[in-house]
């Protein structure tokens, strides 16, 4: 709507199309086995699952970090797309979303190199672009910034979840997505909450304070995986 382009009316097309278009794609879904409705083992609890996690902790943790981030990023945006009377908060959610359907394109060629980097490192690439994205810097160098993050945590967020796919124990896998949302459920919220009084505080630098968080958060725990292989 800060775009100036669509007025309610649109936008309540737009969500009634949307969707109707989910509810085709859930009646196309096969149902599931009844394999999958009753477990196996009594014994497939959440605290059992965990044990069973692995290396698999340690991405749920950075994944969860990430989204720590994304509850503040969600919140501070709006304020960093209102220049003068001008509000560009519409253009900022374009980009970021254009960087994200550009990952979902280029995401079977990333692939490949995403396999060779580090969760830690995509977490500490994004802090950067992150920390570019203030209003002092111009509306257009911010489209661009926030255009790579959004590009760089999708890619990241599918390679993740297709991890978690292939590593998990198949008796477990619906357990370890079980743990995963929670954290998510706790650590967005979480981020909104906090960095939303950051914002109050620090007007107009939440996003340089977000992201030189999250380049410390890399930095920590690059330091630990070397010094503790995590």
């Amino acid at each position: 709507m800060s775009v100036g382009y669509f007025n309610e009316k649109d936008l309540m097309l737009t969500n009634l199309i949307s969707f109707s278009l989910s509810l085709i794609c859930s009646i196309l879904l096969k149902p599931i086995s009844e394999s999958f409705k009753n477990p196996s083992s009594e014994n497939n609890t959440y605290l059992e699952a965990w044990r069973k996690m692995g290396d698999l902790k340690y991405i749920v943790l950075i994944f969860s970090i990430f989204h720590l981030f994304l509850g503040g990023i969600n919140v501070v945006l709006p304020f960093v797309g209102i220049v003068g009377e001008q509000n560009y908060y519409g253009y900022l959610l374009g980009t970021e979303a254009f960087g994200a359907v550009l990952a979902g394109l280029t995401y079977r060629r990333a692939s490949s190199y995403l396999q060779k980097i580090d969760e830690r490192n995509i977490l500490f690439l994004c802090g950067i672009f992150i920390l570019l994205t203030i209003p002092h810097l111009g509306i257009y160098l911010n489209l661009l910034t926030i255009m790579f993050y959004g590009y760089f945590f999708t890619l990241y967020s599918i390679f993740f979840l297709t991890t978690i796919q292939l590593k998990s124990e198949q008796d477990y896998i619906g357990r370890f997505f079980g743990i995963l949302y929670t954290c998510i459920s706790i650590f967005l919220p979480l981020g909104s909450l906090l960095f939303g009084f950051v914002e109050k505080v620090f007007s107009n630098y939440g996003m340089s304070i977000i992201g030189l968080m999250m380049i410390l958060s890399a930095v920590v725990l690059l330091v630990l995986k070397k010094n503790k292989g995590v």
